[in-house]
Protein backbone atom coordinates (compact mmCIF):
# COMPACT_ATOMS: atom_id res chain seq x y z
CA UNK A 1 0.00 0.00 0.00
CA UNK A 2 2.99 2.55 0.76
CA UNK A 3 4.55 1.78 -2.30
CA UNK A 4 1.62 2.58 -4.61
CA UNK A 5 0.61 5.54 -2.42
CA UNK A 6 3.98 6.56 -2.94
CA UNK A 7 3.80 6.50 -7.05
CA UNK A 8 0.65 7.82 -7.00
CA UNK A 9 1.80 10.75 -5.60
CA UNK A 10 5.08 10.72 -7.77
CA UNK A 11 2.60 10.81 -10.88
CA UNK A 12 -0.48 13.16 -9.73
CA UNK A 13 1.14 15.18 -6.97
CA UNK A 14 4.08 16.73 -9.64
CA UNK A 15 5.71 19.63 -8.52
CA UNK A 16 4.50 21.51 -11.93
CA UNK A 17 0.87 20.16 -11.03
CA UNK A 18 0.96 21.69 -7.37
CA UNK A 19 2.38 25.25 -8.79
CA UNK A 20 -0.34 25.03 -11.21
CA UNK A 21 -2.97 24.42 -8.53
CA UNK A 22 -1.46 27.35 -6.56
CA UNK A 23 -1.60 29.74 -9.47
CA UNK A 24 -5.28 28.95 -10.25
CA UNK A 25 -6.46 29.33 -6.44
CA UNK A 26 -3.83 31.81 -5.29
CA UNK A 27 -6.72 34.02 -3.71
CA UNK A 28 -7.43 30.60 -1.45
CA UNK A 29 -4.03 30.17 -0.62
CA UNK A 30 -3.20 33.97 -0.07
CA UNK A 31 -6.45 33.76 2.27
CA UNK A 32 -5.60 30.47 4.14
CA UNK A 33 -1.99 31.30 4.87
CA UNK A 34 -2.55 34.90 6.27
CA UNK A 35 -5.38 33.10 8.42
CA UNK A 36 -2.75 30.45 9.62
CA UNK A 37 -0.21 33.04 10.72
CA UNK A 38 -2.96 35.11 12.49
CA UNK A 39 -3.48 32.10 14.55
CA UNK A 40 0.26 30.90 14.94
CA UNK A 41 0.79 35.12 16.11
CA UNK A 42 -1.91 35.81 17.89
CA UNK A 43 -3.41 38.32 15.47
CA UNK A 44 -6.85 39.76 14.20
CA UNK A 45 -8.16 38.38 11.68
CA UNK A 46 -11.80 39.24 9.73
CA UNK A 47 -10.91 39.36 5.97
CA UNK A 48 -12.43 38.09 3.42
CA UNK A 49 -11.26 36.80 0.13
CA UNK A 50 -12.89 39.23 -1.71
CA UNK A 51 -10.89 41.84 0.47
CA UNK A 52 -7.79 40.42 -1.49
CA UNK A 53 -6.94 42.19 -4.74
CA UNK A 54 -4.08 41.08 -6.56
CA UNK A 55 -2.84 43.76 -8.55
CA UNK A 56 -1.26 43.56 -12.35
CA UNK A 57 1.42 45.48 -11.18
CA UNK A 58 3.55 45.62 -7.79
CA UNK A 59 2.12 49.03 -6.18
CA UNK A 60 6.08 48.95 -4.62
CA UNK A 61 8.53 48.56 -7.71
CA UNK A 62 5.69 48.71 -10.92
CA UNK A 63 6.86 45.30 -11.89
CA UNK A 64 4.47 42.90 -13.58
CA UNK A 65 3.12 40.73 -10.63
CA UNK A 66 3.82 37.11 -11.96
CA UNK A 67 4.39 33.38 -11.21
CA UNK A 68 7.17 32.87 -14.04
CA UNK A 69 9.56 34.18 -11.38
CA UNK A 70 9.37 34.04 -7.40
CA UNK A 71 10.38 37.60 -6.95
CA UNK A 72 7.04 38.83 -9.04
CA UNK A 73 4.84 35.96 -6.84
CA UNK A 74 2.14 38.04 -5.45
CA UNK A 75 2.19 37.97 -1.31
CA UNK A 76 -0.25 39.51 1.02
CA UNK A 77 1.18 42.28 2.98
CA UNK A 78 0.04 43.85 5.92
CA UNK A 79 0.50 47.67 5.70
CA UNK A 80 0.93 48.17 9.40
CA UNK A 81 2.19 45.29 11.48
CA UNK A 82 1.23 46.37 14.27
CA UNK A 83 -2.08 44.84 13.54
CA UNK A 84 -3.45 41.90 12.58
CA UNK A 85 -4.96 40.78 8.86
CA UNK A 86 -7.70 43.35 8.72
CA UNK A 87 -9.61 44.92 6.11
CA UNK A 88 -7.88 48.00 5.29
CA UNK A 89 -4.69 46.67 6.45
CA UNK A 90 -3.54 44.25 3.94
CA UNK A 91 -2.08 44.57 0.73
CA UNK A 92 -1.30 42.47 -2.48
CA UNK A 93 2.85 42.68 -3.68
CA UNK A 94 5.66 40.89 -5.53
CA UNK A 95 7.76 38.81 -3.03
CA UNK A 96 10.74 41.34 -3.54
CA UNK A 97 8.97 44.35 -1.99
CA UNK A 98 7.34 42.42 0.78
CA UNK A 99 10.79 40.90 1.44
CA UNK A 100 12.43 44.37 1.28
CA UNK A 101 9.75 45.84 3.75
CA UNK A 102 10.54 43.26 6.16
CA UNK A 103 14.27 43.62 6.67
CA UNK A 104 14.62 47.28 6.61
CA UNK A 105 12.99 49.12 9.30
CA UNK A 106 10.69 52.43 8.48
CA UNK A 107 14.35 54.58 8.46
CA UNK A 108 16.29 52.91 6.49
CA UNK A 109 13.58 52.80 3.84
CA UNK A 110 13.11 56.18 3.80
CA UNK A 111 17.04 56.30 3.58
CA UNK A 112 16.91 53.79 0.92
CA UNK A 113 14.00 55.72 -1.06
CA UNK A 114 16.17 59.11 -0.62
CA UNK A 115 19.54 57.09 -1.87
CA UNK A 116 17.60 56.44 -5.33
CA UNK A 117 14.94 59.05 -5.27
Amino acid sequence: IKKYNREYARENYSTEKRRKSYQKNIISELYNHAKQRAKDKNLEFNITKNDILIPELCPVFGSKISFNEKQNCPTLDRIDSTKGYIAGNIQVMSVKANRAKNNLSEAELKKFSLFFG
